[in-house]
């Protein structure tokens, strides 16, 4: 499936809706999935910490929850699993032209390494 047929799935403009589509996911076992550069790989045993990001002077931890994860086809990466993370240290991205959720998520972290786990 690719990343433009995930969009269609997830849809939620309500930032409500967002809020309890992530709370029911997590509850139903599903953690976030964060993907990084092959070439950075090593770096996870430091734990996550935030990025700078496209927005010029912001940091963010970027995942995904409840669709494919980030995995674009011109570039070699790793998908982690963030397995031990409160509900409260995910919050969702309203992301795309239309600016909606489309299960890309904001984690408060930092995330210790002993709660990654590579896919």
């Amino acid at each position: 499936m690719d990343q433009e047929s995930v969009e269609e799935i997830i849809s939620i403009d309500n930032p409500e809706e967002a809020k309890e589509f992530i709370k029911n996911h997590f509850e139903n076992g599903e953690r976030p999935i964060v993907t990084i550069p092959k070439e950075y790989s090593d770096a996870i045993k430091n734990g996550l910490k935030a990025r700078s990001s496209w927005i010029p002077g912001v940091a963010l931890i970027i995942a995904t929850i409840a669709r494919t994860p980030y995995l674009p086809k011109n570039q070699e990466r790793i998908a982690i699993k963030i397995g031990r993370i409160s509900p409260e240290q995910i919050a969702p991205r309203f992301t795309g032209p239309d600016k909606k959720f489309h299960g890309v998520v904001v984690l408060d972290g930092p995330i210790p390494p002993e709660a990654l786990e590579e896919l």
